[in-house]
C-alpha cells in the first residue's frame, strides 16, 4: 500500500471515531527534516530491518537516545532492558529480556503497526536453495538444480 492510500484510510477511519486530521504530503527533504527534529504530530514511515533480531531492532527504534526514535518513546526501564539485551551472549536470558521490552512498547503503543511486506519468490519445482537475506538481494549461490 502507498502512504497516500495509507494515510486516506487512517483519516476515514479516524473520521468514523469523530477525529478529523489533515493529511500534508511532503517532499522528502522536508519530511527527514521535520520527522528527525520530531515536530510530526502523526507520520507514516516505513523500517528495512538487516536483521531479525528484536533487541537489535529495538535499539534503533524505541530506545530513547536512538537518533530514530522519532515516536518520541521514552522509558528508561525499556532502555534498560534493551542495553542490556543488546549485547548478552545468553540467548533464553536475552530472549527473556526482549520479550520484556517489546510488550512495554505494545502496551505504551507508540506506533501502530499497519503492514508488512509481502515477499513473493516464483521457482521452478526443480530448484532449491531459494533465500530472502536481510539486504533483500538475492543470492544465486545457494540455488541447487534437482
Amino acid at each position: 500500500a502507498s502512504s497516500v492510500q495509507s494515510a486516506t484510510f487512517i483519516q476515514s477511519a479516524l473520521k468514523a471515531a469523530g477525529i478529523n486530521i489533515t493529511i500534508n504530503q511532503m517532499t522528502d527533504a522536508d519530511y527527514n527534516t521535520a520527522l528527525g527534529a520530531r515536530k510530526l504530530q502523526m507520520f507514516l514511515g516505513e523500517w528495512y530491518s538487516w536483521g531479525e533480531d528484536p533487541i537489535y531492532q529495538m535499539n534503533f527504534l524505541l530506545k530513547s537516545t536512538a537518533f530514530t526514535d522519532y515516536a518520541g518513546y521514552s522509558n528508561p526501564k525499556f532502555d534498560a532492558l534493551v542495553t542490556r539485551g543488546i549485547n548478552m551472549t545468553d540467548l533464553a536470558a536475552r530472549d527473556n529480556l526482549s520479550q520484556q521490552a517489546q510488550q512495554m512498547a505494545i502496551d505504551a503503543a507508540p506506533w501502530a503497526f499497519l503492514y508488512t511486506r509481502d515477499s513473493v519468490i516464483v521457482a521452478n519445482p526443480n530448484v532449491s536453495g531459494v533465500t530472502r537475506p536481510d539486504d533483500q538481494y538475492p543470492r544465486f549461490q545457494y540455488l541447487i538444480l534437482k
